[in-house]
């Protein structure tokens, strides 16, 4: 198994979480990092990773929950972000 700082939602380790929450029909939080995964093109640059790096990592996890069929299998999984 991959560590977390190297997965997105979408990866299949989390699916049993979301199979339960989704079960449950229960909202939950997901708080970005101020990294994509892929990061080393801007970790030395502290603001441009916490300001552009989140935003990446946000439109790239969003992106990546739409298109990989995870909500229709799980039409009842409610994601919001602070």
């Amino acid at each position: 198994m991959k560590p977390i700082t190297e997965l997105y939602l979408d990866a299949e380790e989390f699916r049993p979480f979301f199979r339960k929450i989704n079960q449950l029909k229960i909202p939950i939080v997901v708080h970005h990092t101020a990294l994509p995964v892929d990061y080393g093109h801007i970790y030395d640059y502290v603001n441009l990773r916490r300001l552009f790096g989140r935003c990446i990592d946000q439109m790239t996890c969003v992106g990546r929950i739409m298109y990989c069929g995870m909500l229709d299998e799980l039409p009842n999984l409610k994601l919001f972000t602070p």
